[in-house]
């Protein structure tokens, strides 16, 4: 009888996983590819835009900074922009109140030059002298200038009148030049425009004055003086009046920018 062979096997026991150790590992299986991967690089795409972006405040704050750093440069510009133009003003008015003072020297020196030095004369030549003082006229039978007195000169048809208001014009014209460089000085001093009103004033006045006195000595003398005759006491005369123009024009100017400059 043939024997009968079993062959009794080990029974291997069966490997139990453990339900955290599975669970842990799916979990990780999910974290890196499963369910949970394709949420999770969104997220870190999420978090690099974010980090690329500035901040909110970053922009905001540079902005600041910027118009901080420019303020004080446009301030800086327009104080110098104030300072340069106040000290434009400035100069006009010296450079305006010295040309005043300078045509005021130049026709006070002509008018001494004519009426002290020249001693009125507006003709004086070797044949003829003739001024606000002297009426001569050249005497053929003596050889000489022949001065005529004030009854010679009437019967000539001369107005002793006209002679004494013409002198009287242009003297007192003097009288005004001499003293108007001080008066000048004076509301230079205090820069009101009525004082200034008051200068352009007498400026007219002297020309004024100085021509009509011109003016009414020629018309009684034309008869014995010619354009050609005139020596350098004429030519003082009307380049004196040259300068009241030229004075009454600066300080017209003048008073414009003291108004300007001084409203009240």
């Amino acid at each position: 009888m043939g024997i009968l062979h079993v062959a009794f096997q080990p029974l291997q026991k069966p490997v139990v996983k453990s339900s955290k150790g599975g669970h842990k590992k799916n979990v990780k299986q999910k974290l890196a590819g499963g369910l949970w991967g394709q949420p999770t690089i969104r997220r870190a795409e999420q978090v690099g835009r974010f980090t690329k972006l500035p901040a909110r405040g970053a922009g905001r704050t540079a902005t600041a900074a910027g118009i901080l750093t420019a303020a004080p440069t446009m301030v800086s510009r327009e104080r110098v922009g104030t300072v340069m133009g106040l000290l434009q003003l400035r100069c006009t008015g010296h450079l305006l109140c010295a040309l005043i003072l300078l045509e005021a020297a130049g026709a006070l020196a002509l008018m001494l030059y004519a009426l002290l030095w020249e001693a009125g004369n507006l003709v004086d030549l070797p044949y003829k002298r003739i001024g606000f003082y002297n009426f001569c006229l050249w005497n053929e039978t003596a050889g000489e200038l022949q001065c005529l007195e004030h009854n010679d000169l009437q019967v000539m048809g001369i107005s002793m009148l006209g002679i004494v208001l013409a002198r009287v014009c242009v003297y007192t014209c003097l009288v005004f030049c001499i003293f108007y460089p001080i008066f000048v000085a004076n509301v230079k001093c205090t820069e009101e425009a009525k004082g200034w009103k008051a200068i352009l004033i007498m400026l007219i006045i002297k020309m004024i004055i100085l021509s009509g006195g011109l003016g009414m000595f020629l018309l009684q003398t034309s008869q014995w003086i010619q354009p050609s005759d005139f020596t350098g006491g004429f030519l003082a005369l009307v380049a004196t009046q040259a300068l009241l123009l030229l004075q009454i024009f600066t300080v017209t100017m003048y008073l414009s920018w003291v108004k300007n400059t001084h409203p009240c």
